[in-house]
């Protein structure tokens, strides 16, 4: 039966493009080597990072089979019996997760090294301030995140001075951030009618082993988490509520929230604005005109609130040397659309901040303009592949270097690094496949929209048009993971239907 208004046609056409696209998400993970080989080759990296092919589909049918099997019994357990597996699950995982962080004796790498760096010289001082003028005045993007950590660390150095590695406080803040993800999310599965998916689609999370290698590096893929699954969680209290008061009220932490988490993540803002998106689709013009103005007055009072934070620890103009917006598309659109040194030297060479936004521009359009329709379909593509297809989520470009030695690091960085490679593939083909089987389900089965799940779609949607133009990386589809594991439910509870 075809969709009979304007909003279901909109719902119906955008199911049936996240289809096509995930399904092309699923081929490029199942026949993976290419993508690998090219992204190692840019980035001049070994190609032991690229898994053996036999061991990602016996991991794959091993994986899948034990889920279907576990979700199409759970019905069976009892509710008493059901919470407590669960939680005792969490905390295996928790507890794994700060095994690892305690013991992985990890060295900051990349941008981590610059803000924990940075952060550790402000400690101790009365009026810290973010020295090193020539990272934070080109990368202004990262000076929320290094305010953040610079708060979480402060504390503890008061008390404990040098006394501790604050490498591991890190690891367990980040520890902590992605625990509290997971309690969003199950707390959002309890709040909507996918309550008795819960189980499943937790095990399916917790399962994640993404969120296991990249325990020990707390950077902005997982320190944003808190924010977006918990603005995730308001916006549905804000969907559910009838009563306007309470709508009003969770509307506008939400937006607190999510701004928040926009300032530490820029993509953190996808879900707000996926939120609009869907109430406009839905002609809910009531809600409309009531949200934007609170989403709006939200932005403003957290704007106020921060930016004096921000020019206590900044207190140098960055007009003039910031990284403009069109850097990083201009990066996207040439080659495999990844980091590229030379774009970055080519920004910097311009003097003020006009100079450096129209320069990348025209570069940007050039790009464009030197190629074919085909050949930039082709290179949209192969970014898209790098950003979702790629379960390791290149882990080992940002874990590589230790302080010392410890056998758990076999595992992610030594000789058995290639199992855990596999795993990670594997465990990312049959996540996208169930997230696959779910849109379809629901795109033939016509079944009773979800609010929250309608807004992860659009949410879904807003990530990959994004990445069509910005810098690709594996690592930046690590933070959409614990929302779209919900495009799941509908996959998920035609397994485990009761069909007595």
């Amino acid at each position: 039966m075809l969709p009979a208004n304007k909003s279901s046609w909109f719902s119906y056409s955008l199911k049936a493009l996240l289809l096509l696209f995930s399904g092309f998400v699923v081929i490029r993970t199942a026949f993976y080597a290419g993508a690998y080989r090219e992204a190692l080759a840019d980035f001049h990296l070994p190609f032991d990072y690229l898994p053996k092919t036999k061991l990602v589909w016996l991991f794959f049918l091993i994986y899948v089979f034990v889920f279907l099997a576990i979700t199409a019994g759970e019905r069976h357990l009892k509710d008493e019996l059901r919470k407590p597996l669960l939680f005792s699950l969490w905390g295996l995982a928790l507890l794994y997760q700060l095994y690892l962080v305690t013991h992985y004796h990890l060295l900051p790498k990349v941008d981590l090294e610059h803000i924990y760096d940075q952060v550790m010289s402000c400690l101790g001082k009365s009026d810290p301030v973010f020295s090193d003028t020539d990272y934070y005045g080109f990368y202004t993007n990262n000076i929320p995140v290094a305010i953040l950590i610079y708060l979480v660390f402060a504390p503890f150095y008061h008390f404990f001075g040098n006394g501790i590695d604050y490498m591991v406080l890190g690891g367990i803040w980040n520890v902590f951030c992605i625990f509290i993800s997971y309690v969003f999310i199950y707390r959002i599965l309890a709040v909507t009618s996918s309550g008795k998916a819960a189980f499943p689609v937790m095990l399916l999370l917790l399962s994640n082993p993404a969120f296991y290698a990249y325990a020990p590096y707390f950077y902005t893929d997982t320190l944003c988490l808190p924010f977006l699954t918990g603005g995730c969680l308001l916006l549905t209290h804000a969907l559910k509520s009838d009563d306007r008061k309470k709508h009003l009220v969770f509307t506008l932490t939400a937006s607190v929230v999510l701004y928040l988490g926009y300032r530490i993540r820029a993509t953190t803002i996808f879900l707000l604005i996926a939120f609009v998106v869907y109430l406009l689709i839905r002609r809910d013009w009531k809600q409309l005109l009531t949200a934007v103005p609170i989403i709006a007055c939200g932005v403003l009072m957290t704007t106020l609130l921060i930016s004096p934070i921000e020019r206590h620890f900044v207190p140098y103009d960055t007009k003039e040397t910031a990284v403009p917006i069109t850097h990083f598309l201009m990066m996207g659109s040439h080659d495999s659309g990844m980091y590229d040194q030379k774009d970055v030297d080519f920004t910097r060479s311009f003097s003020t901040g006009q100079e450096r936004s129209d320069a990348t521009r025209q570069a940007f359009l050039n790009n464009l303009n030197n190629t074919s329709v085909s050949e930039q379909l082709v290179r949209i593509g192969e970014k898209e592949g790098f950003v979702w297809s790629l379960g390791s989520h290149w882990y080992k470009q940002y874990t590589l270097a230790v302080s010392e030695k410890d056998p758990v690091q076999e595992l992610y960085i030594g000789k058995q690094s290639g199992r855990m490679n596999a795993f990670m593939q594997a465990y990312n083909l049959a996540l996208f496949l169930f997230i696959t089987a779910g849109l379809l389900i629901s795109l033939v089965r016509r079944e009773e929209e979800r609010p929250i799940l309608s807004m992860i779609e659009i949410y879904y949607f807003g990530a990959i048009v994004f990445y069509m133009f910005w810098e690709a990386h594996p690592r930046h589809s690590l933070c959409f993971l614990p929302l779209l594991t919900l495009l799941t439910i509908p996959s998920i509870i035609f397994v485990a239907r009761d069909n007595s």
